[in-house]
């Protein structure tokens, strides 16, 4: 194992420029189609989840516009990546290392590993939750099957080729499926209200007991490392010429319009979550309390009982991932928590694997290491999998002391934003 701090060659020769880019082609959007998939995953992981749940359940849809425009944001971030990737045929992790000096370079490595690590947390304890859920397994053994699950299902990719990757590709969009659909039966059994989601996305707004709540939104909404990661996502479509800014335009176009639709669904995938929560659990009375109503007072041990929107019973409490199954059963039935279940399932595997990736990516970038691939695996797996067990084994009676971990990485995370995003301001790097 070897590391090296050699610089990337500079982007130079003739460039052939083309007329106009080639009309829009189904098959060549399907060719480009994978890496905004499974980027979009990060704005659909346990985390993400978990705000959107306690959002509509202490806020109820007064942060819908949070979510909107962070999406938005994310986007607009993804797309200059992806571009960045495209056009150079390097990824984020490799160009920070050209463009810091060693000691930056160190040190963004280290933050951005602290942030993997902490998303892979939220990530392996999500599914561990939804296992417990459907299964009643202690939190610590859904740790480790969702740590073999992962390496299971990257050896769908151990070839790295292309045909690999579009199975991979294919599963991703699968579990997006199942997450959208699990979803979309919770927000049509709550019965929210049109006009009030509509007023929350369109009408900013905020009370001051919500601040923390929607600054935790935008940091589980807009990670860096998914930054990193869907500029080395292109590259298994990358273009062999990049000197003819015709085939490299047209990339970037694709690749674009692939990232908008994968983030559209994302963000009806996070609405409904909210509007789920927000119809069935918020309570006016209590809102101040960063608490709300759930019928059940067997899901943590209840307070004064107070009463929801629609005037249903409840008692006074806090909510989170692992309460949210039971919240859901008391107050929409037992299918409703299973299906709950059945897409955090699919919400952990999937953003487990794509943190995976982003970690084996942010290593060789930043380090420069050349190592096998499984061992490459094997290392970031090991480095997320501990704490996610420490804090499995100390929240298994105690949810809301993992909620409060899961908010303090959200929080956390944009810290990390300015390192990746001043890159895309430098012409040596973005100047088609």
């Amino acid at each position: 194992m070897t590391a090296s701090y050699s610089r990337l060659p500079e982007i130079d020769g003739d460039i052939h420029i083309a007329p106009q880019r080639p009309p829009f082609s189904w098959g060549k959007f399907w060719y480009f189609m994978g890496p905004g998939w499974l980027m979009s995953m990060a704005y659909l992981d346990p985390g993400n989840l978990e705000a959107d749940l306690q959002s509509g359940a202490y806020s109820r849809y007064e942060l819908l516009y949070v979510t909107f425009w962070s999406t938005v944001l994310g986007g607009l971030y993804q797309v200059l990546a992806a571009r960045l990737g495209s056009c150079t045929g390097h990824h984020l992790a490799e160009i920070c290392r050209a463009a810091y000096p060693r000691v930056v370079t160190y040190a963004v490595w280290i933050m951005m590993e602290l942030v993997i690590i902490g998303c892979d947390i939220q990530e392996v304890l999500g599914t561990a939750i939804a296992l417990q859920i459907l299964f009643g397994l202690p939190l610590w053994i859904g740790c480790l099957i969702t740590a073999a699950d992962t390496l299971t299902f990257l050896a769908i990719d151990r070839r790295g080729n292309n045909k690999s990757s579009r199975y991979l590709e294919t599963l991703f969009m699968g579990l997006i499926g199942i997450m959208c659909a699990c979803f979309f039966v919770d927000f049509t059994v709550s019965k929210p209200s049109g006009i009030e989601i509509t007023k929350g996305i369109v009408e900013p707004r905020i009370d001051s007991q919500n601040v923390m709540q929607a600054v935790g939104m935008l940091g589980s909404i807009i990670m860096p490392h998914n930054v990193y990661l869907h500029s080395a996502l292109v590259q298994s479509h990358i273009v062999r010429s990049r000197r003819a800014v015709g085939p490299v335009k047209e990339a970037n176009f694709y690749i674009g319009l692939e990232a908008v639709l994968a983030l559209s669904v994302s963000f009806l995938i996070n609405m409904f979550v909210i509007s789920a929560f927000a119809s069935t659990f918020y309570s006016q009375h209590v809102a101040s309390g960063i608490i709300c109503a759930v019928e059940n007072g067997e899901v943590e041990e209840s307070c004064t009982q107070c009463y929801t929107t629609k005037y249903v019973a409840g008692y006074c409490q806090q909510v989170g991932l692992k309460e949210a199954g039971e919240a859901v059963s008391s107050s929409l039935g037992h299918y409703a928590k299973i299906i709950w279940a059945v897409g955090l399932v699919a919400s952990g595997q999937a953003s487990t694997m794509t943190g995976t990736y982003a970690g084996q990516f942010v290593m060789e970038g930043f380090l420069d290491l050349r190592i096998a691939a499984w061992k490459r695996v094997a290392i970031t797996r090991v480095m997320a999998l501990g704490p996610a067990l420490v804090v499995a084994l100390l929240t298994e009676y105690d949810g809301f002391h993992s909620d409060i971990v899961s908010e303090m990485i959200n929080v956390m995370q944009s810290v990390q934003l300015p390192f990746a995003l001043s890159l895309y301001s430098m012409e040596r790097w973005c100047s088609i």
